[in-house]
């Protein structure tokens, strides 16, 4: 049986304290990466960066868009705590 693969979307600084107000229950943080945000999607193509996130403590899901401009990088992989990375 496979494991569950994670994305993470780590942001520019600059962009993370822009967006926080916007961003602020998906928004995560620490020394080693960064700003992220984990996403159950997510959607590279078209004008806006799109990101399938569950809202927290509840079984609905919100899709964000932010400008491309504003992700530094996408990590995939099944042992995110591993990489520095916080679990919900």
């Amino acid at each position: 049986m496979s494991k569950k693969r994670t994305l993470s979307v780590v942001l520019h600084d600059e962009a993370a304290e822009s967006l926080r107000g916007i961003l602020g229950p998906w928004l995560k943080g620490n020394d080693v990466v960064g700003a992220y945000i984990l996403c159950k999607e997510i959607e590279p193509n078209g004008s806006y960066f799109h990101m399938t996130v569950e809202f927290p403590d509840a079984d609905t899901d919100f899709e964000l868009q932010i400008p491309h401009g504003a992700i530094k990088a996408i990590i995939c992989t099944t042992d995110l705590k591993r990489l520095g990375f916080a679990q919900a």
